[in-house]
């Protein structure tokens, strides 16, 4: 009931596992289009970023969102049959 009280509008808010490790390889995808004298300069700036996203990532939320996901799947299921 308290997923659903929520409203339609309300968003899961899932992440994927791999969020990070993607942002970086497209960040260096975007690196190497650019003049040979910045790039490592622009590494250094992202990986700073990077590592800053890494030690914010809040693993709490997870669990709530995962709580949440299985309920959304259950009503999910129950409104097909």
């Amino acid at each position: 009931m308290t997923l659903l009280e929520k409203g339609p509008k309300y968003n899961l808010h899932s992440k994927s596992k791999y969020c990070i490790r993607n942002l970086a390889l497209e960040a260096e995808t975007a690196i190497t289009k650019l003049p040979p004298t910045d790039r490592e300069v622009y590494r250094k700036l992202t990986a700073e970023r990077i590592s800053t996203l890494i030690k914010e990532n809040n693993p709490q939320h997870t669990h709530n969102t995962h709580a949440e996901t299985k309920i959304f799947k259950s009503i999910k299921t129950k409104l097909k049959d």
